[in-house]
């Protein structure tokens, strides 16, 4: 009798177990794609910015415009990668 709870135990921890680290993967997985398409994002923002005449950026009225697009883009960008990290189950 004791072998057959001891053998039930056994597989109880191991299935646990397998749980446990599966669910550690899969947060591992989505944090790093989050980061994969936010650095994407973040070139393609880039790529976009040099695209524009140099003239866009001496018709500015100040540097203070421009540091508020790009640090609301960097804002919005971050905001992506951790809602995309933070996967609802």
């Amino acid at each position: 009798m004791f072998q057959t709870k001891g053998r039930k135990l056994v597989i109880l921890n191991l299935v646990t177990n397998t749980c446990i680290d599966s669910h550690y993967a899969e947060g591992i997985c989505w944090t790093r794609t989050a980061e994969r398409q936010t650095s994407r994002l973040r070139m393609e923002y880039l790529k976009s910015v040099l695209r524009q005449e140099v003239s866009f950026f001496d018709t500015q009225v100040g540097s203070s415009i421009n540091f508020e697009v790009i640090s609301t883009i960097s804002g919005d960008a971050q905001l992506i990668q951790d809602v995309m990290a933070d996967k609802v189950l």
